[in-house]
C-alpha cells in the first residue's frame, strides 16, 4: 500500500486516503484504482435516501 504513495504530494496522498475511507474501498486494488482514475480529485456525491412512506413497509421493530 506504501508503495502507492511514494512520490505523491502529501496533499493528494491524504485526499486518497479520505476518498478510501469514506467509500470503504481499504484493499491495494481499490486504492490503486482511486489513483488511476484521478476520483480523490472528483467531487464526492452525498447519496439522499428517500424513505418510503408507505403501509406495507415493514418499520425497525418489526423484526425484533
Amino acid at each position: 500500500m506504501l508503495r502507492l504513495f511514494r512520490g505523491l504530494d502529501p496533499a493528494r496522498a491524504e485526499a486518497v486516503a479520505a476518498r478510501a475511507v469514506a467509500i470503504g474501498a481499504l484493499t491495494y486494488k481499490s486504492v490503486a484504482s482511486i489513483l488511476e482514475n484521478n476520483l480523490d480529485r472528483a467531487p464526492q456525491t452525498s447519496e439522499s435516501t428517500v424513505v418510503i412512506d408507505h403501509p406495507n413497509v415493514r418499520g425497525p421493530g418489526y423484526f425484533h
